[in-house]
């Protein structure tokens, strides 16, 4: 009996420090927090913005990655839906240096409807580089274009992005546009892969000295 209790007693040790190692990886043992990688996102009141009413018009906004690779979490607009009830804000991540130039994913959209902010999320698993330049890219993929129409909003005066990342501008149609939308894209640090092998070989131990005691 008392072999088992101490037993017992050296799985939960082992167990703890896998935990404890974890943690002082920064890897976590649940959900890692998101942090912000660029955005301006303060809530009410809101100003006009830019309006869309087709998916010929479209609007981006760009930024350059920091010195760490980053899964793309979600990114959220302030929107105004003002038109006929057949309007889709559609929100595509592009790459590209001085635009978007390379389509990597177009989000999963919300329920749509009304005013404030809604949050576009990837469908699968979306790794920004460090380094590289991303846009989210909005346009109104509309049912009936020309009456079907929602607005971008912004603030007045303006608020500039802030990050972790660095701001790249806004562009309409292409063009430097001098309106900063309201968003914010957030993402989760991608572990380092020499911490993942050290907690994958803490498991490993885990379970071998589990099936030792048992």
């Amino acid at each position: 009996m008392k072999l088992k209790s101490n037993c017992r007693t050296g799985w939960r040790r082992l167990a703890g420090m896998v935990v404890g190692l974890a943690v002082i990886l920064g890897i976590g043992v649940s959900a890692a927090e998101a942090d912000t990688i660029s955005g301006n996102l303060t809530g009410a009141p809101f100003s006009w913005g830019s309006g869309f009413d087709n998916a010929t018009n479209w609007k981006a906004v760009g930024w350059t990655m920091p010195a760490d690779d980053y899964f793309l979490d979600d990114v959220t607009l302030a929107l105004e839906f003002t038109g006929g009830g057949g309007e889709v804000a559609e929100v595509s991540i592009w790459s590209g240096v001085s635009g978007p130039e390379t389509l990597l994913t177009v989000l999963d959209s919300p329920l749509q409807g009304g005013l404030g902010d809604f949050t576009f999320t990837p469908a699968s698993s979306l790794t920004m580089l460090a380094g590289e330049t991303y846009w989210a890219r909005v346009t109104n993929i509309a049912a009936v274009p020309g009456s079907d129409f929602f607005v971008w909003l912004d603030k007045s005066p303006q608020i500039l992005p802030t990050g972790l990342a660095t701001h790249v501008g806004y562009l309409f149609n292409g063009s430097p546009s001098g309106v900063s939308n309201l968003f914010e894209a957030t993402g989760t640090l991608v572990p380092e892969p020499g911490s993942l092998a050290l907690l994958a070989f803490g498991a490993a131990a885990l379970v071998k000295r589990r099936r030792r005691v048992q």
